[in-house]
């Protein structure tokens, strides 16, 4: 008996041993060729990725909580984009490109424990980071320490890349969706402003004080923001502020809020009989604006995007929506081109680096010039931003987004 147990005892450890050496390599991504170093090879030809030689880039995002309507989308954008490109050569060598997902659930801790994992643990060559600017500047300091690249398709508050040489973005800043809606109002004739502010979402916040400046600036009349309200992200009954706008008056309300905000608002403005034009931004272009604002959504709220189907920036556009189109039933989002953008990007500046050091990746990003993506032909300026053509957008009588307008601020 005692043989019997001294051999299963010795079994079993040696068991745990192995699944405890495979776990370790799984978590440094194989046979990568490691940050800070590269393959060596001379030669310019390419090997085919074997499944030992991968590269790990982690994805943070807003799969639950508040924020989960454009960190689905998001996720399937990265996700898509990984299907299409599979791979990158790293100095001659083709390694495979494997996606490590975390979900921030739409909180700014979490996000800064999500990045440091994908970094610390998984051994991620760079992060991605989740839709919502308050999530990526909690991790800002942990890929500036670590000296890893990050690169973000939905942040738009200018604070993101500010005084951080490693954080980049593939979209407009705050600055540039106010400059599009600010010069959209102006071009519709508005001169009378009502400002919404969600007062708990930083980029909201900022994105309603551009457009404050940049309107007034138009106009040329200090007083061509009537009045200005706010709320609370998880607030749902908005009463009081409806009550505030409709004792002023005004052409149009700017509100860049969150989709579900933004449509139940506008719901319960329309019950109460405030019936005005909505301005707002990209946050909206998710399917819960549509099923929650209803009818009351329609021709009524118009918003800036990044990208229409309607209109193919480049071939890579016509590329993505055809691919898009095998795999769902609905219409191509700007979070989903977005996002592949960023995801190509990435892989473009890992090749041209020759390596997945941190600083040579970065080095690499800021060398990209127009680089063809499905948003546009895309480089980035000296504060790691893009800016681009812009579209305004409404939902049609189909239940439908609907391209309005192309706006060059």
């Amino acid at each position: 008996m005692k043989k019997l147990f001294a051999l299963l005892l010795t079994l079993a450890m040696a068991l745990s041993l192995a699944a405890c050496a495979n776990q370790s390599s799984n978590s440094r991504g194989g046979n990568s060729p490691g940050t800070g170093t590269n393959s060596g090879s001379n030669t310019s030809t390419s090997t085919s990725a074997s499944s030992g030689n991968v590269i790990k880039i982690g994805v943070v995002e807003c799969l639950t909580g508040d924020n989960a309507a454009p960190g689905a989308l998001c996720k399937i954008g990265v996700e898509l984009a990984n299907e299409l490109n599979p791979t990158v050569e790293v100095d001659g060598v083709e390694y495979n490109v494997e996606l490590v997902i975390a979900d921030c659930k739409s909180d700014k801790v979490e996000a800064a424990n999500c990045a440091t994992r994908l970094i610390e643990r998984e051994g991620c060559v760079a992060i991605m980071g989740p839709a919502g600017s308050g999530f990526n500047m909690a991790m800002g300091d942990i890929v500036k320490n670590a000296k890893i690249p990050a690169i973000v398709s939905n942040a738009t508050s200018p604070l993101v890349t500010q005084d951080n040489p490693y954080y980049f973005r593939s979209c407009f800043t705050n600055n540039f969706h106010a400059k599009v809606m600010a010069q959209y109002a102006y071009d519709q004739g508005y001169r009378k402003i009502a400002l919404v502010k969600e007062i708990t979402q930083d980029a909201a916040v900022d994105c309603a004080n551009q457009f404050k400046d940049i309107f007034t600036s138009l106009t040329g009349d200090p007083d061509s923001i009537v009045c200005e309200v706010g709320y609370n992200v998880t607030d749902q009954d908005y009463n009081a502020q409806l009550v505030t706008l409709s004792q002023n008056e005004f052409d149009a309300v700017f509100a860049p809020n969150t989709a579900v905000n933004l449509a139940m608002m506008v719901n319960q403005a329309k019950d109460m009989g405030l019936n005005t034009v909505w301005l707002a931004i990209d946050s909206c272009e998710v399917p819960e604006f549509i099923t929650i604002g209803g009818e009351a959504v329609v021709d009524t709220v118009f918003f800036s995007s990044f990208f229409d189907t309607a209109v193919a920036q480049t071939p890579t556009t016509s590329y993505l929506l055809e691919e898009y189109g095998k795999r769902y039933d609905d219409e191509c989002s700007s979070f989903v081109a977005l996002q592949y953008d960023a995801y190509t990007m990435l892989l473009q500046a890992i090749s041209n680096a020759k390596s997945t050091d941190g600083e040579a990746i970065c080095a690499a990003l800021e060398q990209i010039e127009n680089f063809e993506g499905a948003t546009g032909y895309l480089q980035f300026d000296e504060k790691h931003n893009i800016e681009n053509l812009a579209v305004v957008k409404t939902v049609g009588d189909n239940s439908a987004f609907k391209y309005i307008a192309t706006v060059t601020p």
